[in-house]
């Protein structure tokens, strides 16, 4: 009992303490205006209670476009109009590149290769060329390789969501676009469709993760408490992750075995054949840095799973 009064004392003591240093560096800095933040929860209790979005409204109206809040131990800056936001992400995106994940994006060491939240240097800038030029490329997209594919794609969800109409059953709007958005981006980076049974699969761990990512947690919100992860949310996130990284790496090993045993059909010119060509040019040791590894390989392609869920 006494061990737990000494703890909760110090850890109250630290981030109080924290607390008074911040606003003290607020100062210094001249950041936007705000509400005044609390002690310790800082302006957490502006914004629960309605959805995000409409609290923050109102504290715009109040404070303006550009306004600072603090969640917890964060400090937010909000834009809140077209003319700020474009501001923001034009004129000073060079400066304020590089996001804060969130504390489960760290399960499985997920954000150190995710184009969404690294800074924009050497692993950022081979994630981007990458995926501009071998995924998302005019040429690519309007291959006679992948155009095929595609189609096929199209179809397949037409001739599910036909088949499900005629039965009489009904329509589930959103698994059925996000599995026909899954078979487009499997097809472009691995020349090959999903089954039914591994495309629910793969919606289900693919969900389950992004839910994970978007809880509120503590650890964000308070980062010198993120090391204990009291709400297991990291742990649930590589939980799930984990299973989409299995069935990535499966598509991955398979290719592997296919290309060493020679197999003349084991190269299809994807994005996958991209990545491990990239692997391989030094006698198998990473290129750039240690860039193109197998982390690397994974995270690339789960990240677009777990966007196009978000979405």
């Amino acid at each position: 009992m006494a061990f737990f009064l000494v703890f909760m004392s110090s850890l109250l003591f630290m981030l109080l303490s924290s607390y008074a240093f911040q606003l003290l560096t607020d100062v210094r800095r001249r950041l936007p205006p705000g509400p005044t933040p609390l002690p310790v929860i800082g302006n957490l209790l502006d914004v629960v209670g309605k959805l995000p979005h409409r609290s923050l409204a109102q504290l715009a109206e109040r404070y303006g476009p550009l306004m600072t809040l603090r969640l917890g131990t964060v400090v937010v800056i909000v834009a809140s109009s077209a003319a700020t936001a474009r501001e923001v992400l034009q004129t000073h995106n060079t400066v304020l590149s590089g996001r804060n994940p969130p504390d489960a994006w760290n399960g499985m060491g997920h954000a150190a290769n995710s184009v969404f939240v690294l800074p924009p240097r050497r692993r950022w800038r081979a994630l981007r060329r990458i995926g501009a030029e071998h995924l998302l490329s005019p040429r690519r997209l309007d291959g006679d390789a992948l155009r095929p594919m595609l189609r096929d794609a199209v179809l397949g969800m037409l001739r599910r969501v036909s088949e499900l109409s005629a039965s009489g059953a009904p329509v589930e709007v959103g698994h059925a676009a996000f599995a026909s958005m899954m078979d487009l981006q499997w097809r472009a980076m691995f020349s090959a469709g999903l089954d039914e049974a591994t495309s629910g699969e793969l919606h289900g761990f693919a969900r389950e993760a992004v839910a994970h990512s978007l809880r509120p947690n503590v650890s964000d919100f308070f980062p010198a408490l993120a090391a204990a992860d009291l709400q297991r949310v990291r742990r649930g996130f590589a939980t799930h992750l984990a299973m989409v990284y299995r069935l990535i790496d499966q598509q991955i090993e398979q290719r592997r075995r296919a290309r060493q045993a020679g197999d003349g059909d084991a190269r299809k010119d994807d994005l996958l054949d991209v990545m491990l060509d990239m692997s391989e040019e030094q006698g198998g040791k990473d290129v750039e840095d240690g860039l193109v590894n197998q982390d690397f390989m994974r995270a690339f392609f789960t990240v677009s799973k777990l966007q196009s869920t978000r979405a």
